[in-house]
């Protein structure tokens, strides 16, 4: 076989695996559509936070009510940030994440609290951060 047989058959495994790995993202795009008020974000990296190993976090925000919106309006508040166009503010936006999170205890109280955002990547922070914004503003704040 020619050197230039076996180049083209190289590059055509790797257009195989770019294009198996482009349809698992299409596919887990698709799966968010179906629910747009629930995001799952996978870490790029496992985090470690309170004894817990965290490879991935749910968000269902269409669970959240009125009076979520003013708790985590009211936790800006009081981590001195005035919220005036929620949409656009970082930490109210991570106020409300961190209500819609899924992850419970045996006891049902969250295990996620304000203070995880500072073991995230900012790329991982900024992915929640988008959706939770993309969720107000679809309806309609």
């Amino acid at each position: 076989m020619s050197d230039d047989k076996i180049i083209s058959a190289i590059d055509s495994m790797d257009t195989v695996q770019g294009s198996a790995e482009a349809a698992a993202e299409l596919e887990r795009e698709a799966e968010q559509t179906l629910e747009p008020n629930t995001y799952t974000h996978f870490f790029a990296r496992p985090i470690e936070y309170n004894g817990l190993t965290i490879k991935d976090l749910t968000f269902d925000f269409g669970a959240l009510s009125g009076d979520d919106f003013l708790i985590a309006e009211n936790e800006s508040r009081i981590s001195g940030v005035t919220t005036v166009t929620p949409e656009f503010s970082g930490a109210f936006l991570w106020n409300l994440s961190v209500r819609a999170c899924t992850l419970r205890g045996e006891n049902g109280r969250r295990l996620i609290r304000g203070d995880f955002r500072k073991k995230m990547d900012v790329g991982d922070f900024f992915a929640i951060y988008k959706k939770a914004r993309a969720f107000l503003l679809v309806s309609g704040s």
